[in-house]
C-alpha cells in the first residue's frame, strides 16, 4: 500500500514566503537553500533546512508544514510524523486567501502572497495600472491532509487503533472541518470498512450537499474502489460548477482506467481464428472507452487550454480514435 502520495511543493509560492526584513537575512538564506534543494529533489536536506527556519521563528508554522511535506517526499516518515504532530498540537490549518493579479508587462498572472500586506501591495499595483484582473483564491484547510498523513504513518506502523483515534480526536477538536471527515472516510476505505466509509460520506453530504469541492474530493476518495460512486460525485460537482476543470479531467481518467486491462489481454493474444475474433471485441471495447472519455477531455481542454497534461492526454485519445484532423488542429494550437 502506498503510504502517502508525494506532496507537490509549489516552488514559486514557497519562494514568495521568504522574509524581507534585514534582521532575518539568515532565515532568508536558509530558505533560499531549502527551495533550491527541493527543486533538485534533495528532499531530506530541504526538510531539515525548513525546520531550522521554523525554529528561528516558531510562529511561522507554514515552514513546518512544508518541512513535514518534504520529509514525506524523502520517505523519512518518523520525522514527518513528529512534524505533523507538532502542527496538530498548534492546531494549524493553513486556511486563508491567496492574492493574484495579471502583470500587464509579461501578460502572466503573478502570485503576491497570502498576507494582508500582500493584498495591499497587489491592490496598489492594480490602482497604478501596472497590474489588472485581481483575483483572490481561497486556500482550503490543510488539517485534513495533516491528520490523514498522521493516520497513514500510524497505519504503516501497524497502529490501526491509534490511527482511528487520531482522526476521531481531530474531528472533535474541529467539528466544522469537513476535510477531516473526508480523511476519516478515506482511512476506513483503505481498511475496507465500507459500512463506516459510507456512513461518513453521508455525514459529509448532510453538512454541505451543494459544495462542488466537497463532491470532487469525495470523487477522488471513491475512485480508488468505487468507480461508479466517483463518477456520480464528479458529475454532481460539474452540475454545481460547470467550469470545474479538474472534475472533467478526473472523469476522463476514470473512464480511461479500463484501457490497461484491455491492452494487457490484447498483448497476450495469438494469431488463431479464436484470438482474432477476441481481438476485434477488445478493439471495440477500447474504442468505446476512448469515446466515453473524449467529451470530458475536450471540455477540460476548452476550459484550460494551457494545461499540458490535459492536452497531451487528448492528443493520445485523438490518435487512438484516428481523429487525424482534430489531432493536427490541437498540435497546431500547442505549437508542435
Amino acid at each position: 500500500m502506498e503510504l502517502i502520495k508525494r506532496f507537490q511543493v509549489n516552488q514559486k509560492i514557497l519562494e514568495c514566503l521568504q522574509p524581507n526584513s534585514c534582521r532575518l537575512k539568515s532565515k532568508a538564506k536558509i530558505l533560499n537553500s531549502a527551495v533550491e534543494d527541493g527543486t533538485n529533489k534533495k528532499y531530506d536536506e530541504a526538510a531539515k533546512k525548513l525546520y531550522i527556519v521554523y525554529e528561528l521563528d516558531k510562529t511561522d508554522l507554514e515552514k513546518l508544514y512544508y518541512a513535514a511535506s518534504y520529509a514525506v517526499n524523502a520517505q523519512d516518515y518518523d520525522t514527518a510524523l513528529a512534524y505533523y504532530e507538532e502542527l496538530k498540537s498548534k492546531n494549524y490549518s493553513g486556511e486563508g486567501m491567496a492574492y493574484y493579479a495579471k502583470n500587464l508587462l509579461s501578460e502572466q498572472e503573478d502570485y503576491f502572497g497570502t498576507t494582508a500586506e500582500a493584498k495591499t501591495e497587489r491592490d496598489n499595483k492594480v490602482k497604478l495600472k501596472v497590474y489588472s484582473n485581481p483575483r483572490d483564491e481561497k486556500i482550503p484547510s490543510k488539517r485534513g491532509e495533516i491528520y490523514k498523513n498522521i493516520a497513514l504513518i500510524l497505519l504503516q506502523k501497524d497502529k490501526t487503533e491509534q490511527a482511528k483515534t487520531a482522526l476521531s480526536d481531530a474531528r472533535k477538536a474541529n467539528p466544522d472541518d469537513t476535510s477531516l471527515i473526508i480523511s476519516e472516510a478515506d482511512l476506513y476505505l483503505k481498511l475496507q470498512d465500507f459500512a463506516t466509509y459510507k456512513k461518513l460520506v453521508s455525514e459529509v453530504l448532510e453538512k454541505d450537499p451543494n459544495n462542488p469541492d466537497l463532491l470532487f474530493n469525495l470523487g477522488v476518495v471513491s475512485s480508488k474502489t468505487d468507480a461508479a460512486s466517483a463518477e456520480t460525485y464528479y458529475k454532481k460537482a460539474i452540475e454545481l460548477k460547470p467550469d470545474y476543470v479538474n472534475a472533467y479531467l478526473n472523469l476522463s481518467i476514470l473512464k480511461l482506467e479500463g484501457e490497461t486491462k484491455i491492452v494487457e489481454e490484447i498483448n497476450k493474444l495469438g494469431t488463431s481464428e479464436k484470438d482474432n475474433k477476441r481481438y476485434e471485441v477488445l478493439k471495440k471495447q477500447r474504442e468505446d472507452i476512448f469515446k466515453s472519455a473524449l467529451p470530458y477531455l475536450e471540455k477540460a481542454n476548452e476550459l484550460d487550454p494551457k494545461n499540458e497534461d490535459v492536452a497531451a492526454t487528448l492528443l493520445n485519445v485523438y490518435g487512438a480514435l484516428e481523429m487525424t484532423d482534430k489531432k493536427k488542429a490541437l498540435k497546431a494550437k500547442m505549437g508542435k
